[in-house]
């Protein structure tokens, strides 16, 4: 039954790779032949420029129709500079697919497509490994809603309006890291604990945001191995990478550089009373991307850069005045920002995964202490749990963020101090390579702000959370109670149908 639910998701999914190829090759006729003139172009002009052995800088060095962007040629930085402003990981594979292609926006969409199907068979893998049939046929409902909320929806990354951006690749690479991470747990060779540490390395040369995963990984390895060989090599493939990188921007910049020199001109924009009041009657973009927005006379969105550092001025120092002037203001700051670094617009699956993936850390075996309920055995317990992710199913709404946080964090604590592996009934799960990547994105949402296409890295694991942990409850009540089973999928019907 695994195997026949392992290929059959997989054909399911190979169905699909045809109309990634279709929507690539119809898009919008000019996006057709040009780079859209945001984010995207910054990665083109650097892998066109390094193509034509000009290095890694933004600058024009060659007729702006080379470049095949939309950007005005008035908005293009005109001096030779090295500005290291975008992390190396997508610049260096569009380098590649251009080096075979040519400079093709088009070839670059269907690269971009071809990733976004390649982390759903990634995906599979894990869902296999974890938990079975059940694994499976949940990676096959993760990758449809992947795909289809990419290609039909304008998802994160934006595929259908033209975007080539670099959440795409981090996202496949955060998703090879965790299969890599369980092939390590399960197989117990540590060739996979080496290649999911350069993995992670390559995931933070990429996206400079999961660069707190490093030393949290690290920190596993030193718990879990205990010997000094595999930690030494771990640490090597995971700041090697990084620091080589470095040495070479800030030699060639003249001046320290760590990844990319973003960061100290977004610390300001997204630490300042804006980001807790938005802007317009609305409020928009509490605690979201707020670079400074403002509507004109005319109605019309503009960007002022009003937050942004002034010439000579530290980004880092102007973000950190507002946090130590503004004390009473923090606890709003940071939960405004937590509610758009947690939350997928498109439906309830986005925070009932991260319930689930809490729910899954308890599923090990229970310590002869019970300081925690302990009048409850394992059952019972797991049927709290499972109680407490419907509860949260009817609950999840954006406005009242708050009851999220509280459900969250009370599944989280009974799963931590409450084990209840011994009862579940369902293959032993090992999670802790999770924590790394979903604690990067809290320090980064923490100290930012939130976005879709900030989370979308670590989405396609959070889904595959989601559905697991819908079939697995499914599965569980089935076998303990089936009128219990019934009701249960009543209500989440229900529910489905209202969202």
């Amino acid at each position: 039954m695994r195997l026949g639910a392992l290929v059959l998701v997989f054909v399911y999914l190979c169905s699909m790779l045809p109309g990634i190829v279709w929507a690539a090759r119809h898009m919008d006729k000019i996006s057709e032949q040009r780079i859209s003139p945001w984010d995207d172009t910054d990665y083109q002009i650097l892998a066109v420029n390094m193509l034509y052995g000009y290095g890694f800088t933004e600058s024009l060095r060659l007729p702006l129709e080379t470049y095949k962007t939309m950007r005005d040629e008035s908005l293009i930085n005109p001096d030779y500079v090295f500005q290291f402003y975008r992390a190396p990981g997508f610049v260096f594979l569009l380098t590649g697919l251009y080096a075979v292609t040519g400079v093709s926006p088009l070839a670059a969409r269907m690269m971009v497509g071809f990733i976004i199907w390649l982390i759903t068979v990634l995906a599979l893998l894990i869902g296999d490994r974890l938990a079975g049939w059940v694994g499976s046929l949940a990676a096959g409902l993760a990758g449809y809603f992947l795909i289809k909320i990419s290609l039909l929806m304008m998802g994160p990354e934006g595929f259908m309006s033209g975007r080539t951006l670099a959440e795409p690749l981090t996202a496949l690479l955060v998703t090879l890291f965790a299969l890599l991470c369980i092939l390590y747990q399960q197989e117990k060779q540590r060739i996979f604990l080496y290649l999911a540490s350069l993995t992670l390395a390559c995931v933070v040369l990429t996206r400079a945001n999961f660069l707190a995963a490093l030393p949290i990984f690290l920190l596993l390895v030193i718990f879990e191995t205990r010997h000094w060989k595999p930690v030494f090599i771990t640490g090597l493939l995971l700041f090697v990478p990084i620091l080589a990188w470095s040495g070479y921007a800030s030699y060639v910049h003249q001046s320290p550089i760590l990844l990319t020199t973003q960061g100290g001109k977004d610390f300001p924009r997204f630490n300042n009373l804006e980001v807790i009041t938005g802007f317009g009657p609305e409020k928009l973009n509490q605690g979201g991307w707020q670079p400074g927005f403002a509507f004109n006379a005319d109605g019309e969105l503009m960007i002022t850069h009003a937050n942004s550092p002034r010439e000579g001025e530290s980004g880092w120092a102007k973000g950190l005045q507002f946090w130590f002037s503004n004390p009473e203001k923090l606890p709003a700051l940071f939960y405004f920002k937590l509610r758009a670094g947690l939350w997928f617009e498109e439906g309830a699956i986005y925070p009932i995964g991260i319930a689930f993936f809490l729910v899954a850390l308890g599923l090990r075996k229970p310590r002869q202490s019970r300081l925690v309920l302990p009048s409850l055995n394992s059952g019972q317990i797991l049927d709290l749990q499972i109680g407490l992710c419907s509860l949260l199913l009817w609950m999840a709404d954006s406005k009242t963020f708050w009851i999220v946080l509280l459900l969250w964090s009370l599944i989280g604590l009974i799963a931590l101090l409450r084990p209840y592996g011994d009862q579940s009934q369902i293959p032993r799960i090992e999670l802790s390579w999770f924590i790394p990547l979903f604690a990067a994105h809290l320090v980064s949402t923490l100290l930012f702000g939130g976005d879709e296409r900030f989370h979308f890295p670590i989405d396609p694991l959070v889904l595959l959370f989601g559905y697991a942990g819908g079939l697995l409850t499914a599965y569980y009540l089935i076998k303990r109670d089936l009128g219990l089973a019934l009701v249960c999928g009543i209500l989440v019907a229900s529910r489905l149908i209202m969202l």
